[in-house]
């Protein structure tokens, strides 16, 4: 939020400087021009590259912008990377040794919702080296089925 807060100021904080900077080289440039110390194509062409200069100036402000952006993202993706995760390995997991003959369900139930189910009393028998194709409407259940 600080940075967003420093980069809403960064545009107007642009303008301002470069609003009291226009107005200072015209007031001292008309003054020279009154003098004689400079005439006024000198003045002219100066002026139009201090205007010249004005947005390489802002792309470079928008520029740091971005980099702290990035710094900004670079933290938090490395506190992701330090959190511990909540759910651990239990001290004696059971080996599964592969698939004998079957995948079988009975009577199974599932929901998202309570009192919403999305399988509700399936049975369903997979051989092994069988192929099932699970087809059927959006939301009906397909990828609860194979997850």
């Amino acid at each position: 939020m600080s940075l967003y807060k420093r980069s809403g100021w960064m545009s107007p904080l642009m303008y301002l400087i470069a609003s009291f900077g226009i107005a200072t080289v015209l007031g001292v440039g008309t003054y020279l021009i009154n003098s004689g110390k400079m005439t006024a194509g000198s003045f002219a062409s100066f002026v139009t590259s201090l205007l010249l200069l004005y947005k390489p100036v802002k792309t470079l402000g928008n520029t740091l912008t971005g980099i702290q952006n990035i710094f900004v993202a670079m933290g938090r993706v490395f506190e992701l990377f330090d959190l511990k995760p909540e759910i651990t390995d239990c001290g004696n997991p059971i080996e599964l040794k592969g698939l004998n003959n079957k995948i079988e369900f009975k009577n199974v139930n599932f929901e998202y919702i309570e009192n919403h189910p999305v399988l509700k009393d399936l049975n369903l028998t997979v051989a092994k080296n069988e192929t099932l194709a699970v087809v059927g409407n959006s939301g009906g259940g397909k990828s609860t089925l194979v997850n």
